[in-house]
């Protein structure tokens, strides 16, 4: 895996929440590392959900689709960022790098991520939430009981510690439990790390899913997507 763009600037669009000087992104690599570490009961298996929220340009629910297999949903805030999103997905079916079916596993949404509803059918939460403010979490953990299938929410930064930790009094109301992290690289740094945090039915033990198993051809296939179609939506903002 060979890192297409790195930690950009943020311009605009975006609230007072999250620091605008702040981009980056989940490695393909980091992507493969982070499901598969999973927490055994919170496993991805065939009715799994993955909502990443603050999508940024949709890689990672488009590795979801192609690498993963999985049903993927992407909200976007800043409406530029939602934009190129939209325009990568295009131009990754045009150029006929996703199935019909792959095509039909990714949905991008530009919107308040934390809004009502915006996640109530998740099963599984990612955020690369990196200059996230404790008010953003508050409103995350606001929806969680919501999520009535809801196994884990991973993020980049801790939420149980750190800068802009969340009590764990407000935690154990929305009903999650640290279970520990893994590494996961990113773009800005090979060693950074996942967090866990499961629901009660992320903990349930029976049935535990068998497990992620990803294809090299899939990986393959996901790498020259990204070579192919990024470089062309990374010009776009280059050129802005």
């Amino acid at each position: 895996w060979e890192h297409v763009w790195g930690a950009l600037a943020a311009r605009d669009g975006l609230t007072d929440n999250i620091n605008p000087n702040i981009y980056g992104e989940i490695t393909a690599d980091g992507c493969a590392m982070m499901f598969k570490n999973l927490p055994p009961a919170s496993r991805l298996d065939d009715n799994s959900i993955i909502y990443d929220l603050g999508s940024g340009y949709g890689k990672l629910c488009l590795w979801c689709s192609v690498v993963g297999k999985k049903r993927a949903v992407g909200i976007e805030n800043n409406p530029e960022r939602a934009a190129l999103a939209d325009k990568a997905k295009k131009l990754a079916i045009s150029k006929e790098f996703l199935t019909e079916e792959e095509q039909s596993q990714v949905t991008l949404i530009e919107g308040d991520a934390f809004a009502d509803g915006a996640f109530a059918d998740a099963t599984h939460i990612y955020m690369c939430n990196v200059g996230y403010s404790e008010d953003m979490h508050l409103r995350l953990l606001e929806q969680v009981p919501k999520c009535k299938n809801l196994k884990v929410v991973i993020t980049i930064t801790a939420m149980h510690e750190g800068n802009h930790a969340i009590s764990s009094s407000k935690l154990e109301e929305a009903g999650l439990k640290f279970e520990g992290d893994s590494v996961a690289p990113t773009t800005w740094d090979d060693e950074s790390k996942v967090h866990y945090y499961t629901t009660a039915k992320g903990r349930e033990t029976d049935p535990v899913p068998e497990g992620l198993r990803l294809k090299l051809v899939d990986a393959q296939k996901f790498e020259a997507l990204v070579t192919d179609v990024y470089s062309i939506v990374m010009a776009d903002v280059k050129e802005a």
